[in-house]
């Protein structure tokens, strides 16, 4: 029986799976994650892969039945706004290897619209309780020290807003929502 199969029998009569079949599910779906790769929907089969595009972090989409991945998205939108993968705009291995794992400047995605404002920071590395995000009146500041690697930067932010911080496995999303700001502004570098 297929991943698939049981996956929709669990589904449909979830007191009746059994707690091996449970647990068969469970082990594969850590496996493929363990991958790299973002399993979206079990039963459609969509499963994305973080890339690199044009510089910025995004994911790579495929779906079952598609005979190879054809398609991306923004890390903050779905399956419905995949886009066509134009291989030149992807970075190769080589490339990669430049940009990601040897660049000591983290990498920073800024996304704004009217009423919010976020800000994605990935780590490199650096442990989650070595960031540090300082929310003052009226700037965001992420700052690390660590391994002789110094990092700071701020973010100047209007009086009236709210800010939330998530972290996760090395991302740092600070959201800013708020129904006014004036135009985004950066202070300080690596």
């Amino acid at each position: 029986m297929k991943l698939r199969e049981k996956v929709a029998i669990a589904q449909r009569e979830p007191y009746e799976a059994s707690d091996s079949l449970r647990a068969e599910i469970n082990k594969i779906l850590k496996e493929i994650e363990e991958t790299g790769c973002i399993l979206r929907d079990v039963g459609v089969g969509i499963v994305d892969f973080p890339a690199i595009r044009l510089g910025r972090v995004v994911n790579l989409c495929w779906r079952m039945g598609e005979k190879r991945i054809r398609y991306w998205h923004g890390v903050d939108e779905g399956y419905f706004y995949r886009k066509p993968v134009k291989p030149d705009e992807f970075y190769d291995e080589e490339q990669i290897l430049r940009y990601v794992i040897m660049s000591r400047e983290p990498l920073i995605e800024i996304e704004e619209t009217e009423e919010t404002m976020h800000i994605i920071v990935e780590t490199r590395g650096v442990p989650d309780e070595e960031v540090k995000v300082q929310h003052n009146v009226d700037s965001v500041k992420i700052s690390w020290d660590w391994n002789g690697w110094s990092f700071s930067r701020s973010f100047r932010i209007d009086r009236d807003t709210i800010v939330s911080v998530v972290r996760n496995n090395g991302i740092v999303e600070i959201t800013i929502s708020k129904s006014r700001r004036p135009p985004l502004s950066r202070e300080g570098r690596a």
